[in-house]
């Protein structure tokens, strides 16, 4: 509500719109491949002298078994395949800021492939389909690549900031503890901070009975594709026998230990429309779906209220999810907080009642599956 717009124009820095061409980088190491065995990719911009370095982990849902890869190449093949990807893209929003603490930073946007969340680490065979998930293999070495461009060396920003929306910002989550100590494996040691878009599912039963719940999806991604070398000692040692929530925003994020912002949406869209089973709009929902998507949002509340976030978070009431692409000016508040490098900072969480009555604007559509 009020109290919290307020904070928000008490530390939104300024961003004109404006936009930056990325442009095509192809990995090297023999397992940054793509899940059909194509080369993994990032796309880059170079910044200024000294400025900060930012890496961006593109979202895009996953595939946890035989049907829901099929199907997902089938429709998207460019999340599974580098083979259709251009040279170059333009990019708006927080990664091409006229000012503020990241202008003119270094940009990678690691393009999405892999539909592990950029987690996996598994070769192809019978047991996954005939597809690789070498998500962190993609992940790691496109870092290494940035530092043979500079990140960490004498003269340059040692501030890099880590994140990503949606499924890429899950990936971010579970990978932002271990950024650190494999950069300093490459021989450079500098400050990592996160910026996690929409990296928060709940971990409710959905209203729908025809949709896979979100837990179970978790579950088999992290035996499909490998991905235990993402789950951290704290966590797994917290739920023996359920490292699956090592993976999942509800328990995980409270065992994030490096400094950093987390954006979500108290009706985040994509969440909700995939436990409802449908995409209708909320005018439309029925009484019980309207009772259901509150108790989620209380969910929601409930976790911000108890969970130690070790920098800060903002929590919009609207029916949107994954904006830090597409919204310069709602963003530039959190990256002021986060080029700041604080330890603590309050939650900046909208207290209005109802569907949509924060301060979010409504951004247009992806094309593509954003979770």
């Amino acid at each position: 509500g009020i109290g919290a717009a307020v904070a928000l124009l008490l530390i939104f820095v300024v961003l004109a719109e404006h936009r930056v061409t990325l442009h095509r980088v192809n990995l090297t190491h023999p397992l940054a491949v793509c899940n059909d065995g194509s080369p993994g990719a990032y796309f880059y911009h170079e910044g200024g002298e000294g400025a900060p370095w930012m890496v961006h982990l593109e979202g895009g849902h996953w595939c946890w078994d035989q049907d829901s890869c099929r199907d997902r190449f089938q429709k998207w093949p460019a999340l599974m395949s580098s083979t259709p990807w251009g040279e170059s893209f333009d990019v708006e929003g927080i990664y091409a800021a006229r000012d503020g603490p990241f202008h003119d930073a270094h940009v990678a946007y690691v393009a999405y492939c892999s539909s592990d969340g950029h987690l996996g680490n598994r070769a192809a065979s019978e047991e996954t389909f005939g597809w690789h998930f070498r998500g962190q293999a993609i992940v790691e070495d496109t870092l290494r690549d940035l530092v043979r461009r500079g990140l960490g060396a004498p003269g340059k920003s040692n501030k890099l900031l880590f994140g990503g929306c949606s499924a890429g910002s899950r990936g971010a989550m579970a990978t932002l503890d271990f950024v650190r100590e494999f950069l300093r494996g490459e021989g450079v040691d500098i400050e990592v901070r996160g910026l996690l878009d929409s990296p928060l599912w709940i971990d409710m039963d959905p209203f729908s009975q025809q949709v896979d719940p979100l837990r179970e999806q978790t579950h088999a991604v992290l035996q499909l594709t490998n991905a235990s070398g993402r789950v951290s000692e704290d966590c797994r040692s917290t739920y023996p026998g359920e490292e699956w929530k090592c993976l999942f925003g509800e328990y995980r994020l409270r065992f994030l230990h490096t400094p950093h912002l987390m954006s979500f949406n108290q009706y985040d869209k994509w969440q909700i429309s995939w436990n409802l089973g449908h995409q209708i709009p909320p005018q439309l929902w029925s009484p019980d779906e309207i009772a259901y998507v509150e108790a989620w949002r209380n969910r929601v509340l409930a976790f911000v209220s108890t969970s130690p976030v070790p920098v800060g978070s903002f929590g919009a009431s609207s029916h949107v999810w994954a904006v830090q692409e597409r919204q310069s000016r709602t963003f530039g508040g959190h990256l002021g907080m986060v080029g700041g490098l604080a330890t603590s900072i309050w939650p900046l969480v909208d207290d209005c009642s109802g569907l949509d009555c924060g301060c979010i604007e409504q951004p247009q559509e992806p094309q593509e599956p954003q979770a």
